[in-house]
């Protein structure tokens, strides 16, 4: 929330990446290997179906503003935001 306070949309939506990626380590540390991509998590059958749509959009929107060079820009963060908060509630995640 800091970043996007300060107007770093694109910071902001790759450590809510970062965050998931953690909390999927805290609850399925069997899932994620170092060498996988956020496609591969997100494509993972060990992946809870319940939190697979919440960081799929999170994985798109880093993707626009990484690989695209698209800015995600306030709206992008609202959008990746919530489906961090979506993620977090879903189940087999929290």
């Amino acid at each position: 929330d800091a970043l996007a306070a300060a107007g770093k949309y694109d910071e902001a939506v790759h450590l809510l990446l970062v965050r998931s990626v953690a909390d999927i380590n805290n609850f399925r540390p069997d899932l994620v290997k170092l060498h996988f991509s956020s496609r591969d998590i997100c494509s993972h059958p060990l992946l809870p179906e319940a939190a697979r749509p919440a960081f799929q959009q999170i994985v798109q929107w880093v993707e626009k503003s990484y690989f695209a060079g698209v800015q995600v820009g306030k709206s992008g963060f609202d959008a990746c935001r919530q489906a961090y908060v979506d993620f977090v509630a879903a189940e087999g995640i929290a």
